[in-house]
Protein backbone atom coordinates (compact mmCIF):
# COMPACT_ATOMS: atom_id res chain seq x y z
CA UNK A 1 0.00 0.00 0.00
CA UNK A 2 1.48 3.35 -1.11
CA UNK A 3 0.87 6.63 0.85
CA UNK A 4 1.33 9.76 -1.23
CA UNK A 5 1.61 13.25 0.35
CA UNK A 6 3.18 16.57 -0.62
CA UNK A 7 4.29 19.62 1.27
CA UNK A 8 2.13 21.80 -1.03
CA UNK A 9 -1.04 20.03 -0.06
CA UNK A 10 -0.43 20.45 3.68
CA UNK A 11 0.39 24.15 3.23
CA UNK A 12 -2.78 24.68 1.21
CA UNK A 13 -4.90 23.12 3.89
CA UNK A 14 -3.32 25.26 6.59
CA UNK A 15 -3.86 28.44 4.59
CA UNK A 16 -7.45 27.41 3.74
CA UNK A 17 -8.50 26.81 7.32
CA UNK A 18 -6.65 29.89 8.52
CA UNK A 19 -8.47 32.05 6.00
CA UNK A 20 -11.75 30.36 6.81
CA UNK A 21 -11.31 31.03 10.52
CA UNK A 22 -10.27 34.64 9.86
CA UNK A 23 -13.19 35.18 7.52
CA UNK A 24 -15.62 33.71 10.04
CA UNK A 25 -14.08 35.90 12.74
CA UNK A 26 -14.44 38.98 10.56
CA UNK A 27 -18.03 38.08 9.79
CA UNK A 28 -18.79 37.58 13.48
CA UNK A 29 -17.04 40.84 14.32
CA UNK A 30 -18.90 42.68 11.56
CA UNK A 31 -22.20 41.20 12.64
CA UNK A 32 -21.47 42.17 16.25
CA UNK A 33 -20.68 45.74 15.24
CA UNK A 34 -23.72 45.83 12.99
CA UNK A 35 -25.92 44.41 15.77
CA UNK A 36 -24.68 47.01 18.24
CA UNK A 37 -25.10 49.78 15.71
CA UNK A 38 -28.63 48.55 14.99
CA UNK A 39 -29.38 48.43 18.72
CA UNK A 40 -28.12 52.01 19.07
CA UNK A 41 -30.21 53.04 16.09
CA UNK A 42 -33.30 51.48 17.57
CA UNK A 43 -32.75 53.46 20.78
CA UNK A 44 -32.29 56.63 18.79
CA UNK A 45 -34.79 58.67 16.84
CA UNK A 46 -37.29 61.30 18.11
CA UNK A 47 -40.26 58.98 17.55
CA UNK A 48 -38.97 56.78 20.39
CA UNK A 49 -39.64 59.60 22.86
CA UNK A 50 -43.01 60.26 21.25
CA UNK A 51 -44.01 56.61 21.69
CA UNK A 52 -42.97 56.73 25.34
CA UNK A 53 -45.15 59.80 25.82
CA UNK A 54 -48.20 57.95 24.48
CA UNK A 55 -47.55 55.23 27.04
CA UNK A 56 -47.43 57.85 29.80
CA UNK A 57 -51.00 58.87 29.04
CA UNK A 58 -51.95 55.59 30.71
CA UNK A 59 -49.09 55.07 33.17
CA UNK A 60 -48.23 58.57 34.32
CA UNK A 61 -51.44 60.58 34.21
CA UNK A 62 -50.88 62.59 37.43
CA UNK A 63 -47.81 64.32 35.95
CA UNK A 64 -49.58 65.00 32.68
CA UNK A 65 -52.61 66.40 34.51
CA UNK A 66 -50.30 69.02 36.05
CA UNK A 67 -49.45 70.25 32.58
CA UNK A 68 -53.08 71.18 31.94
CA UNK A 69 -53.38 74.90 32.57
CA UNK A 70 -56.59 74.72 34.59
CA UNK A 71 -57.76 76.67 37.60
CA UNK A 72 -61.00 75.30 38.98
CA UNK A 73 -63.75 77.57 40.24
CA UNK A 74 -65.16 76.88 43.70
CA UNK A 75 -67.76 74.46 42.38
CA UNK A 76 -65.30 72.05 40.71
CA UNK A 77 -62.34 70.08 42.06
CA UNK A 78 -59.61 67.69 40.88
CA UNK A 79 -62.27 65.22 39.80
CA UNK A 80 -63.43 67.77 37.23
CA UNK A 81 -59.90 68.00 35.81
CA UNK A 82 -59.64 64.22 35.65
CA UNK A 83 -63.02 64.05 33.94
CA UNK A 84 -61.91 66.62 31.38
CA UNK A 85 -58.66 64.69 30.80
CA UNK A 86 -60.61 61.46 30.28
CA UNK A 87 -62.77 63.15 27.65
CA UNK A 88 -59.76 64.83 26.05
CA UNK A 89 -57.80 61.59 25.64
CA UNK A 90 -60.57 59.19 24.70
CA UNK A 91 -60.03 56.84 21.80
CA UNK A 92 -56.73 55.54 20.38
CA UNK A 93 -53.91 58.06 20.82
CA UNK A 94 -51.49 58.70 17.99
CA UNK A 95 -48.98 61.35 16.89
CA UNK A 96 -47.86 63.07 13.71
CA UNK A 97 -44.81 65.21 13.01
CA UNK A 98 -45.46 68.95 12.86
CA UNK A 99 -43.08 69.97 10.12
CA UNK A 100 -43.87 73.67 10.41
CA UNK A 101 -42.68 73.84 14.02
CA UNK A 102 -39.85 71.29 13.80
CA UNK A 103 -36.25 72.27 13.04
CA UNK A 104 -32.70 70.89 13.34
CA UNK A 105 -32.71 71.29 17.11
CA UNK A 106 -36.09 69.85 17.93
CA UNK A 107 -38.91 67.73 16.55
CA UNK A 108 -42.48 68.68 17.37
CA UNK A 109 -45.27 66.12 17.32
CA UNK A 110 -49.01 66.65 17.39
CA UNK A 111 -50.69 64.30 19.88
CA UNK A 112 -54.05 63.20 18.48
CA UNK A 113 -57.13 61.63 20.09
CA UNK A 114 -60.78 61.32 19.08
CA UNK A 115 -61.08 65.01 20.04
CA UNK A 116 -58.48 65.97 17.43
CA UNK A 117 -55.09 67.52 18.21
CA UNK A 118 -54.93 67.76 22.00
CA UNK A 119 -51.27 68.57 22.68
CA UNK A 120 -47.85 69.28 21.23
CA UNK A 121 -44.79 67.28 22.30
CA UNK A 122 -41.32 68.73 21.78
CA UNK A 123 -38.48 66.20 21.44
CA UNK A 124 -34.77 67.12 21.44
CA UNK A 125 -31.47 65.25 21.03
CA UNK A 126 -29.92 64.50 24.41
CA UNK A 127 -26.22 64.43 25.29
CA UNK A 128 -26.32 60.68 25.82
CA UNK A 129 -24.13 59.17 23.07
CA UNK A 130 -25.33 55.72 22.08
CA UNK A 131 -22.30 55.20 19.89
CA UNK A 132 -21.91 54.77 16.16
CA UNK A 133 -23.10 58.33 15.62
CA UNK A 134 -26.45 57.83 17.31
CA UNK A 135 -27.87 59.82 20.24
CA UNK A 136 -30.80 59.29 22.52
CA UNK A 137 -33.75 61.66 22.14
CA UNK A 138 -35.77 62.89 25.09
CA UNK A 139 -39.05 64.65 25.67
CA UNK A 140 -38.43 68.34 26.27
CA UNK A 141 -41.96 69.64 26.83
CA UNK A 142 -45.64 68.83 26.46
CA UNK A 143 -48.09 71.64 25.83
CA UNK A 144 -51.83 71.07 25.90
CA UNK A 145 -54.15 73.38 24.07
CA UNK A 146 -56.01 76.09 25.94
CA UNK A 147 -58.71 74.57 28.10
CA UNK A 148 -62.05 76.17 27.17
CA UNK A 149 -64.09 77.26 30.18
CA UNK A 150 -67.84 77.61 30.26
CA UNK A 151 -70.24 80.08 31.83
CA UNK A 152 -73.69 79.14 33.06
CA UNK A 153 -76.60 81.09 34.45
CA UNK A 154 -79.79 79.93 36.12
CA UNK A 155 -82.87 81.77 37.31
CA UNK A 156 -84.75 80.72 40.43
CA UNK A 157 -87.37 82.07 42.82
CA UNK A 158 -85.80 84.50 45.27
CA UNK A 159 -86.84 82.42 48.27
CA UNK A 160 -85.14 79.27 46.95
CA UNK A 161 -81.75 77.85 47.88
CA UNK A 162 -79.71 77.13 44.75
CA UNK A 163 -76.89 74.57 44.66
CA UNK A 164 -74.21 73.92 42.07
CA UNK A 165 -72.56 70.48 42.13
CA UNK A 166 -73.89 70.09 45.65
CA UNK A 167 -72.51 73.41 46.98
CA UNK A 168 -74.85 76.28 47.79
CA UNK A 169 -74.51 79.29 45.49
CA UNK A 170 -74.06 82.52 47.43
CA UNK A 171 -75.52 85.94 46.65
CA UNK A 172 -72.12 86.96 45.23
CA UNK A 173 -73.17 85.34 41.96
CA UNK A 174 -76.52 87.15 41.68
CA UNK A 175 -76.48 89.30 38.54
CA UNK A 176 -80.16 90.19 38.21
CA UNK A 177 -83.28 90.40 40.35
CA UNK A 178 -86.61 90.24 38.54
CA UNK A 179 -90.11 91.27 39.48
CA UNK A 180 -92.49 89.28 41.64
CA UNK A 181 -94.70 86.66 40.04
CA UNK A 182 -97.74 88.61 38.83
CA UNK A 183 -100.21 85.88 39.82
CA UNK A 184 -99.34 86.42 43.48
CA UNK A 185 -101.95 89.23 43.46
CA UNK A 186 -104.54 86.44 43.83
CA UNK A 187 -103.27 85.87 47.38
CA UNK A 188 -104.61 89.29 48.38
CA UNK A 189 -101.42 90.18 50.25
CA UNK A 190 -101.74 87.28 52.69
CA UNK A 191 -98.63 85.28 51.77
CA UNK A 192 -95.28 85.90 53.40
CA UNK A 193 -92.17 86.78 51.39
CA UNK A 194 -93.68 87.20 47.94
CA UNK A 195 -91.08 85.59 45.66
CA UNK A 196 -89.23 87.44 42.94
CA UNK A 197 -86.87 85.92 40.38
CA UNK A 198 -83.12 85.87 40.92
CA UNK A 199 -80.51 85.10 38.24
CA UNK A 200 -77.14 83.58 39.13
CA UNK A 201 -74.21 83.62 36.71
CA UNK A 202 -71.06 81.52 37.26
CA UNK A 203 -68.02 81.33 34.97
CA UNK A 204 -64.94 79.12 34.78
CA UNK A 205 -66.49 75.66 34.46
CA UNK A 206 -64.49 72.87 32.83
CA UNK A 207 -67.44 70.51 32.62
CA UNK A 208 -71.19 71.01 32.54
CA UNK A 209 -72.35 71.60 36.13
CA UNK A 210 -75.39 70.21 37.88
CA UNK A 211 -77.74 72.79 39.38
CA UNK A 212 -80.39 71.95 41.97
CA UNK A 213 -82.69 74.13 44.02
CA UNK A 214 -85.12 73.80 46.91
CA UNK A 215 -87.77 76.11 48.30
CA UNK A 216 -87.87 77.14 51.95
CA UNK A 217 -89.90 74.05 52.83
CA UNK A 218 -87.37 71.73 51.22
CA UNK A 219 -89.38 70.96 48.09
CA UNK A 220 -87.17 70.37 45.01
CA UNK A 221 -87.60 72.72 42.07
CA UNK A 222 -87.68 71.64 38.44
CA UNK A 223 -85.07 73.12 36.04
CA UNK A 224 -85.92 73.71 32.40
CA UNK A 225 -84.06 75.87 29.89
CA UNK A 226 -82.03 77.51 32.64
CA UNK A 227 -85.01 78.42 34.82
CA UNK A 228 -86.19 76.83 38.03
CA UNK A 229 -89.93 76.67 38.42
CA UNK A 230 -91.70 77.20 41.69
CA UNK A 231 -91.89 74.03 43.76
CA UNK A 232 -94.67 71.65 42.83
CA UNK A 233 -95.10 68.86 45.35
CA UNK A 234 -97.75 66.27 46.09
CA UNK A 235 -100.12 67.25 48.91
CA UNK A 236 -103.36 65.28 48.88
CA UNK A 237 -105.04 67.49 51.49
CA UNK A 238 -104.46 70.73 49.58
CA UNK A 239 -105.40 69.21 46.22
CA UNK A 240 -108.63 67.83 47.71
CA UNK A 241 -109.43 71.19 49.30
CA UNK A 242 -109.04 72.96 45.96
CA UNK A 243 -111.28 70.38 44.25
CA UNK A 244 -114.01 70.64 46.89
CA UNK A 245 -114.06 74.43 46.70
CA UNK A 246 -114.19 74.32 42.88
CA UNK A 247 -117.16 71.94 42.99
CA UNK A 248 -118.93 74.12 45.57
CA UNK A 249 -118.30 77.11 43.31
CA UNK A 250 -119.67 75.26 40.25
CA UNK A 251 -122.74 74.03 42.14
CA UNK A 252 -123.51 77.51 43.43
CA UNK A 253 -123.36 79.28 40.07
CA UNK A 254 -125.98 76.87 38.59
CA UNK A 255 -128.23 76.96 41.67
CA UNK A 256 -127.30 73.49 42.87
CA UNK A 257 -125.64 74.82 46.01
CA UNK A 258 -125.85 77.64 48.51
CA UNK A 259 -123.53 80.61 48.82
CA UNK A 260 -122.58 79.52 52.32
CA UNK A 261 -121.33 76.17 51.01
CA UNK A 262 -118.78 77.92 48.80
CA UNK A 263 -118.06 80.77 51.22
CA UNK A 264 -117.02 78.43 54.03
CA UNK A 265 -113.76 77.78 52.15
CA UNK A 266 -112.88 81.47 51.80
CA UNK A 267 -110.46 83.51 53.87
CA UNK A 268 -112.16 86.48 55.60
CA UNK A 269 -112.98 89.61 53.58
CA UNK A 270 -112.00 88.23 50.18
CA UNK A 271 -113.12 90.17 47.04
CA UNK A 272 -114.33 86.91 45.50
CA UNK A 273 -117.16 86.83 48.05
CA UNK A 274 -118.81 89.87 46.43
CA UNK A 275 -118.44 88.21 43.04
CA UNK A 276 -120.14 85.08 44.31
CA UNK A 277 -122.91 87.06 45.94
CA UNK A 278 -123.70 88.72 42.62
CA UNK A 279 -124.49 85.34 41.03
CA UNK A 280 -127.60 84.82 43.20
CA UNK A 281 -130.00 86.60 40.84
CA UNK A 282 -128.52 85.21 37.62
CA UNK A 283 -130.73 83.26 35.23
CA UNK A 284 -129.55 79.65 35.00
CA UNK A 285 -130.45 76.67 32.83
CA UNK A 286 -133.08 74.49 34.39
CA UNK A 287 -131.86 70.90 34.83
CA UNK A 288 -132.77 67.77 36.72
CA UNK A 289 -129.34 66.62 37.97
CA UNK A 290 -125.63 67.17 37.56
CA UNK A 291 -122.26 65.42 37.77
CA UNK A 292 -118.50 66.11 37.73
CA UNK A 293 -116.65 63.89 35.27
CA UNK A 294 -112.98 63.40 34.36
CA UNK A 295 -111.64 65.34 37.34
CA UNK A 296 -107.93 66.19 37.07
CA UNK A 297 -106.28 67.91 40.03
CA UNK A 298 -102.62 68.90 39.79
CA UNK A 299 -100.16 68.97 42.68
CA UNK A 300 -99.97 72.31 44.52
CA UNK A 301 -97.47 74.94 43.41
CA UNK A 302 -95.77 76.54 46.42
CA UNK A 303 -95.20 80.30 46.17
CA UNK A 304 -94.19 80.40 49.81
CA UNK A 305 -94.48 78.26 52.91
CA UNK A 306 -98.04 79.55 53.44
CA UNK A 307 -99.24 80.19 49.87
CA UNK A 308 -100.13 77.67 47.13
CA UNK A 309 -102.09 77.41 43.93
CA UNK A 310 -103.80 74.28 42.60
CA UNK A 311 -105.08 73.76 39.07
CA UNK A 312 -108.38 71.87 38.86
CA UNK A 313 -110.10 70.56 35.72
CA UNK A 314 -113.28 68.58 35.24
CA UNK A 315 -116.37 68.27 33.05
CA UNK A 316 -119.38 69.81 34.83
CA UNK A 317 -122.40 68.06 33.29
CA UNK A 318 -126.03 69.19 33.67
CA UNK A 319 -128.68 66.59 32.83
CA UNK A 320 -132.26 67.23 31.73
CA UNK A 321 -131.53 70.53 30.00
CA UNK A 322 -134.28 71.19 27.46
CA UNK A 323 -132.16 73.48 25.28
CA UNK A 324 -129.25 71.07 25.04
CA UNK A 325 -128.74 68.16 22.64
CA UNK A 326 -129.62 64.85 24.31
CA UNK A 327 -130.58 66.88 27.36
CA UNK A 328 -126.92 67.16 28.48
CA UNK A 329 -125.00 70.41 28.87
CA UNK A 330 -121.23 69.95 29.28
CA UNK A 331 -119.07 72.75 30.71
CA UNK A 332 -115.33 72.18 30.73
CA UNK A 333 -114.11 73.73 33.95
CA UNK A 334 -110.44 74.75 34.22
CA UNK A 335 -109.67 76.76 37.36
CA UNK A 336 -106.66 77.75 39.43
CA UNK A 337 -107.47 77.99 43.12
CA UNK A 338 -105.26 80.16 45.36
CA UNK A 339 -104.99 79.29 49.04
CA UNK A 340 -103.16 80.60 52.09
CA UNK A 341 -102.53 79.12 55.51
CA UNK A 342 -104.06 81.22 58.27
CA UNK A 343 -103.12 79.84 61.63
CA UNK A 344 -103.65 76.10 61.27
CA UNK A 345 -106.20 76.27 58.42
CA UNK A 346 -105.85 76.62 54.69
CA UNK A 347 -108.30 79.11 53.18
CA UNK A 348 -109.12 80.15 49.61
CA UNK A 349 -108.24 83.69 48.54
CA UNK A 350 -109.26 83.55 44.87
CA UNK A 351 -110.22 81.45 41.85
CA UNK A 352 -109.09 82.25 38.32
CA UNK A 353 -110.21 80.87 34.96
CA UNK A 354 -107.60 79.27 32.68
Amino acid sequence: MNKKTTKGTVAFRIIYWTLTILTAGLIVFALTVLWKALASYEKSGPEIAANKLLEEFDSNRPDLLKKLDIKCNEFEDEAAIEGYFEKLTRGVLSYSRNGRKSDDNKTVYNIISDEGIIAEAEVIKSEKDLGYGFYEYELSDVKFGEVPTLEYSVTAPGNASVFCNGKEVSAVYVTETGTAYPETEHFQGLIEKIPCTVTYKIAGFINEPEFTAYDESGHPLALQNGKFSLAQAKDVELSQLALEFSKAYSRYVVNDGKLSEAAQYLAPNMPIYDELYGYENFWHNWHTSYDFLDADVEDPIFYSANGVSVRVKYDHVLYGVNSAENGELHSKADYTVYMVKLGEEWKVTDLSFN
